[in-house]
């Protein structure tokens, strides 16, 4: 588990190094100028929050570390990878606090207090480990968002193409003179 965690810190680094940075911009300068909730994508937005997201869920830290914030990104997966540790720490002590009846193939505990605490240890790392990637995948796809209108102003880009689906219903008429609904589907698209 640690030869894992190092290799994962180290491609960390790497994707920090290679990603796409384009200078300017530091999200804490800029996160309370625009609102997020306002952004909608364009053609020149250089990072992508869904990508983000993602990325952020699995591997906590990468999608800031996608999107020029590698520090940020850095402190993310350090929480994770502490809580990776704890777990996997814990996770040999409740197998050393089990032992193994040969005759019976019955499983006791050989120290039920340790066992026990380790295991509530690995349920509440686990928790805050999940927390921490919801988290991240959150913060991640704001920061996406937040940077890309900030390059949209700077650029003078702000045209985006919005697609919009609703529900239709139109009358036809019949042979009959009767009109029968004809049930569809409206597609708008805007440039």
């Amino acid at each position: 588990m640690k030869r894992l965690i190092i290799i994962l810190a180290l491609s960390l680094v790497s994707v920090a190094a290679s990603a796409q940075y384009i200078g300017g911009a530091k999200y804490k300068d800029i996160k309370n100028t625009y609102d997020p909730q306002l952004y909608t994508p364009s053609t020149v937005d250089p990072y992508s929050p869904a990508l983000s997201g993602v990325w952020s869920f699995f591997v906590p830290g990468v999608g800031q570390m996608l999107s020029g914030e590698p520090w940020r990104g850095l402190a993310f997966f350090g929480g994770s990878a502490v809580l990776a540790g704890i777990i996997d720490d814990c996770r040999s002590d409740v197998g050393n606090a089990i032992g193994i009846d040969a005759e019976t193939k019955t499983i006791y505990w050989t120290d039920r207090a340790k066992g026990q605490r380790n295991l509530w240890i690995i349920a509440g790392c686990t928790v805050a480990d999940l927390g921490i990637a919801i988290w991240s995948s959150i913060d991640a796809r704001r920061i996406a968002k937040v940077k890309n209108m900030y390059y949209q102003d700077k650029l003078g880009h702000t045209s985006a193409v919005e697609m919009n689906f609703a529900p239709s219903l139109a009358f036809s008429p019949t042979s009959t003179g009767f009109a029968q609904p004809a049930p569809g589907l409206a597609f708008t698209l805007a440039f």
